[in-house]
């Protein structure tokens, strides 16, 4: 019996501002200059550093597949919509070394980038009468070793075979292993080290420069392999509202194979980011921009995902781009995540509004990232509380997404209008262990202790959620405060489903906050609770069956 639970990432942050409602100024416009991160290899950089969060942005994904069938025929699949776009837009292409390479189409800005990944190319010699000597005789020992093979083993792994049948990497003769094939050698991996990429935007890949990748990562045995390849940065002339635009990314690529199949993926990051210095009420702020989604633009707003249905109910948006003002570098032993904009205090995704420093500005946000535009919001203002010690949420209504921070039953501004909930952290932190047994303890706590957590005296808790489709709108009034309930307590919640056979039952298990939310993370003292444990009865109260649920 397959258990574990669902939904479970970590979403750790220190919450600290508080909001308060404040007199209107005037709008504020800055500039802010395009900068470009260098290195590809992002290993080096320090996590405690301005540049290690710069470098924290969601990448456009291609993949592609590759399986084998019974007869030795190899089956390329992958984004049909982009292969046949591509098919569109390639007007000339080079000889490539891999016999089925691994090919895409980029949207950056306004416009459509082909990229290609290939093998390597084998360093040509100076002296052609002697490299066609050494081809030939190489070409003769072949046929020799292929035919001296037919004698020896008949099988071998799949990787192997994937890398000479795809790359050409040893015998050129070598066919399925599901069938009699040639030796190869031993521990070899595919590998896409080439990357042709469109860069001047004309269809053509053979004039611009061919990028030359590094392998960070490759590991290989009789059943698996596995190749991580990063190129440098890719610079780019993109066209955005009808003016051109220099931009840049990085590429990695990873190949898999194991089985009968392999499987190769990439990933396009945004390098630049915008950077400038905005005034606020008389005081200045820094301001970053960042191409979070990696798009070549900087004003894309996050967008909830209306047609994402999932059995839970929960709530998926579509990622825009993200505003830091005043960003602080990690620090080490806090829990950091790009992808949760509750996690910390300083990060904003970029939409209609946006609340600084407790007070409400309409923004506006150029596609190219060279301006930005800060006016005090207009809008009627209410408010609302929450009954726990410190949190950050996102809601979401009519007027975008909105961050709110705040406190226990602390009133925290919010526009008018009805407002759903996205997603939270909440922090809570226990002074000490209680004087005696009848002492009272918060129920998110003694949540924590009935999952085995919680063992000292003085703990921090940390407890992240995604809402739900359940989650029931609250309306907010002028002048008025309104509760919005979320948190505790938390409810478990265990579904049921057949595995492989009737007899095979997968269990599930979800925790459900007060407002129907489903908890992602529960950490105590940034450690998560012990492992939930269950125990099946029969009508009559005996065990047939008990275990402990698995994070997963």
């Amino acid at each position: 019996m397959r258990l574990f639970i669902r939904n479970v990432f970590f979403a750790l942050g220190a919450i600290s501002l508080f909001l308060t409602w404040g007199t209107r100024t005037q709008a504020e416009t800055c500039n802010l200059e395009l900068k470009q991160l260098d290195a590809e290899d992002s290993s080096n950089v320090s996590f405690d550093s301005l540049e290690f969060l710069y470098r924290q942005t969601y990448p456009q994904s291609f993949y592609r597949q590759t399986n084998v069938d019974a007869q030795g025929s190899v089956t390329s699949m992958g984004d049909a919509a982009s292969n046949e776009k591509f098919k569109k837009l390639v007007k000339k292409e080079p000889k490539y070394n891999a016999k089925q390479p691994f090919f895409g189409v980029a949207k950056i800005g306004s416009q459509e980038y082909l990229f290609v990944f290939d093998s390597a190319v084998p360093t040509p010699s100076e002296d052609k009468k002697a490299d066609k000597k050494k081809e030939d005789a190489k070409e003769e020992k072949g046929k020799k070793e292929a035919e001296a093979a037919k004698q020896e083993s008949k099988s071998k792994s799949f990787s192997e075979w994937l890398s000479a049948a795809l790359f050409g990497e040893s015998a050129k003769s070598a066919r399925s292993p599901l069938n009699a094939e040639a030796k190869t050698t031993a521990g070899k991996v595919a590998k896409f080290e080439r990357l042709y990429f469109d860069s001047n935007h004309n269809g053509d890949l053979t004039d611009d420069k061919v990028i030359e990748g590094k392998v960070q990562h490759e590991q290989s045995s009789a059943s698996f392999s596995y190749v991580n390849i990063t190129f440098p940065r890719v610079d780019v002339m993109t066209e955005v509202d009808g003016a051109e635009l220099k931009t840049g990314f990085f590429f990695t690529v990873s190949s898999h194979s194991s089985g009968n199949s392999g499987y190769f993926s990439a990933q396009m990051r945004s390098s630049a980011y915008r950077i400038g210095e905005i005034s606020l009420d008389g005081k200045k702020h820094c301001v970053v921009l960042l191409d979070f989604n990696s798009n070549g633009l900087f004003n894309d707003e996050t967008k909830i995902l209306d047609n994402v249905m999932m059995d839970d109910g929960q709530i998926y948006s579509q990622q825009g781009d993200s505003i830091l003002i005043d960003p602080t570098p990690p620090k080490s032993g806090v829990y950091f995540s790009p992808y949760d904009l509750t996690a910390s205090s300083y990060r904003y995704n970029v939409g209609k509004i946006i609340c600084v420093n407790g007070k409400y500005y309409e923004m506006q946000a150029s596609s190219s990232g060279d301006k930005i535009s800060l006016e005090p919001l207009k809008t009627d203002i209410g408010s609302v509380t929450n009954p726990n010690e410190e949190y950050a949420a996102l809601i979401y209504g009519d007027q975008g997404i909105l961050k709110i921070q705040g406190k226990k039953d602390v009133p925290v501004a919010v526009p008018v209008g009805e407002w759903k909930l996205l997603q939270y952290t909440i922090t809570k932190r226990e002074q000490s262990a209680p004087a005696n047994a009848d002492a009272k303890e918060s129920s998110l706590m003694k949540t924590y202790k009935q999952l085995g957590g919680v063992k000292g005296a003085e703990k921090a808790s940390f407890v992240a959620a995604t809402g739900t489709r359940g989650c029931k709108a609250v309306k907010v009034v002028k002048g008025e405060t309104v509760p919005m309930p979320f948190g505790p307590p938390y409810t478990p919640h265990v579904t049921a489903a057949v595995y492989n056979s009737p007899s095979d039952v997968q269990l599930a298990m979800s925790l459900i906050g007060s407002a129907g939310e489903v908890c992602r993370n529960m950490t105590c003292d940034n450690q998560r609770p012990g492992a939930p444990h269950f125990e099946i009865t029969d009508p009559k109260g005996k065990v047939v069956e008990q275990g402990d649920f698995e994070y997963g």
